[in-house]
């Protein structure tokens, strides 16, 4: 009796499996595909949220304090510089004549992180810009509170800030700056 309950319920499995496996494969399924055309779903982009500005305290060569809350109502264009790069003093012609023009809507501060991305130290810097023959404009200092702030990896970098306080853009320029005109350009229509 056991054997034959072995024998039977082998063959209960095995047409089980046989009866399965021929009804899937004559059953024909049929989907329903929707030919509908619909709109893309196309929303308005968000303006872009900026930030505050990190709370900036620099020391000028002088050892004169500046607070970008001095400056609130003002946009502002820092450059962030490194006396290391070669060939910076042609870039730092060009940063002194931005700094030095009068029709500009915006603040231009130049700054120095001393001992940060392989930069100099303070002294080191300020014996290097004083060395230098254009050096018509404040150069400020900063430290890795600043370096942080902003989530710069490397220098130089620009930073631009809006009127409000607002940070619209952190940009590091690797050993080449934007030309005045960009930066003018990119200040007059990007940062209000």
């Amino acid at each position: 009796m056991k054997k034959t309950t072995k024998i039977a319920t082998l063959l209960l499995t095995g047409l089980a499996v046989t009866t399965l496996a021929a009804c899937h494969s004559n059953t024909k399924t049929t989907k329903k595909i929707d030919t509908t055309i619909k709109a893309p779903d196309i929303k308005p982009a968000k303006p872009k949220e900026l930030q505050d500005a990190p709370a900036t305290t620099l020391t000028t060569v002088n050892g004169e304090i500046l607070t970008l809350e001095q400056l609130k109502g003002q946009k502002v264009y820092m450059e962030v510089i490194n006396t290391t790069v070669p060939n910076y003093t042609d870039q730092l012609e060009q940063l002194e004549s931005l700094a030095n023009d009068t029709a500009l809507n915006f603040k231009v501060i130049a700054l120095a992180l001393p001992n940060q991305f392989g930069e100099q130290s303070q002294e080191a810097i300020a014996d290097w810009f004083n060395q230098q023959p254009h050096h018509n404009f404040t150069l400020h200092y900063g430290g890795e509170d600043i370096a942080n702030a902003y989530h710069l990896t490397s220098t130089p970098a620009a930073i631009y800030i809006d009127a409000d306080g607002k940070l619209n853009l952190v940009a590091p320029t690797k050993t080449t700056r934007a030309s005045n005109t960009e930066i003018i350009s990119y200040m007059n229509s990007q940062v209000k």
